[in-house]
């Protein structure tokens, strides 16, 4: 019974360590690095739905973390890792908070302007994308809009 069950946890011990190794992180750090992105007025591309005349915003760079990764790190951090992006409101003030893009939405409501905004982002293994989506077409984007972008891999 004994040599049993050595020999179940000895099969179980080395068949949990198989798959391919990701990218090694940088010495004392987690695999993780943060990147702020701050995003003026003038930054943003406007878009037209084709089938509404509702306009959307669009913001794509590159994000530092894949500038000084390989094709295949870029790759293992969209397959493998993971990405989440936060709008930071009042950035550099003592009233910052940020506000998590769950689902990549979040939605401000504008009672006085009776419209609202949704931000929404995405990533692929090439870039980063930030939108704006306003319900009414003669809103713009004004101002900065900061973002903190978190990878994990």
């Amino acid at each position: 019974m004994r040599k049993l069950f050595l020999l179940i946890m000895t099969t179980i011990f080395l068949m949990a360590c198989e798959g391919p190794m990701g990218p090694p992180g940088e010495d004392g750090y987690a695999n993780w690095a943060v990147q702020f992105v701050t995003v003026s007025s003038n930054q943003w591309t406007r878009h037209t739905f084709t089938d509404t005349d509702d306009v959307y915003y669009e913001y794509t760079f590159v994000p530092d973390i894949y500038k000084t990764s390989n094709s295949s790190g870029r790759n293992w951090i969209y397959n493998d890792g993971s990405m989440m992006a936060y709008w930071v409101a009042n950035y550099d003030t003592a009233d910052e908070f940020q506000v998590p893009l769950y689902n990549g939405v979040y939605e401000r409501y504008y009672d006085g302007d009776h419209f609202y905004e949704s931000i929404s982002f995405r990533y692929t293994a090439n870039n980063v994308s930030f939108y704006l989506y306003y319900n009414d077409p003669s809103v713009t984007p004004s101002g900065n809009l900061t973002f903190r972008l978190v990878t994990n891999w």
